[in-house]
């Protein structure tokens, strides 16, 4: 016959102890695997360009091509601009008159989407215009900021715009997320 182990039971401290170290594994791993929202995210600044966005009838994007590593990190900074515009129906369904500048060292150049039309529009100009004069274009428009960072970083928000920051590394994909009260 087989000698039955006695071994000691866990007392209710060790218990305790175990369940709560699971708990706190099971919430880092779960942090890992759960996408997170950045503390910008919650902020009054993100808040007030939420509501500038969907309250400002005119928008704008703004894609900066300048200082960008390589021709793969252009294409991620450009890449964002058609998420923004194209991944989600916020624009047609919001009615705005969309202004996107794509800048590079020779300047920018310009693109309307008129979402406000009865029939919408587009239109394209191919005539190079200064980084200023661009920038000044958007002062009445809440617009996106997209430009090249050496390292990540969450986006900065105001109530105007919000800054987006592309690596080389980026893999994100860009979109707007905003409820509608």
């Amino acid at each position: 016959m087989a000698k039955e182990s006695k071994a000691p039971g866990l007392s209710m401290q060790q218990k305790t102890a175990l369940i709560g170290g699971a708990l706190i594994l099971a919430a880092v791993l779960l942090s890992l695997l759960w996408p997170s929202v950045s503390p910008a995210a919650s902020s009054d600044s993100y808040r007030a360009f939420a509501s500038s966005l969907v309250n400002n009838s005119r928008s704008g994007i703004m894609v900066d091509v300048r200082g960008a590593s390589s021709p793969d990190a252009r294409q991620k900074l450009l890449q964002c601009e058609t998420d923004l515009v194209q991944s989600s129906d916020f624009y047609p369904r919001t009615g705005k008159d969309l202004l996107v500048y794509y800048c590079d060292d020779s300047g920018c150049l310009s693109s309307r989407y008129r979402y406000d039309l009865p029939k919408y529009s587009f239109s394209y100009d191919n005539r190079s215009v200064p980084f200023a004069d661009a920038l000044y274009a958007l002062q009445n428009r809440t617009y996106f900021y997209i430009h090249y960072s050496p390292s990540s970083q969450p986006p900065a928000y105001s109530s105007r715009y919000a800054e987006i920051f592309i690596t080389a590394n980026s893999s994100e994909s860009c979109g707007i997320n905003v409820t509608f009260g």
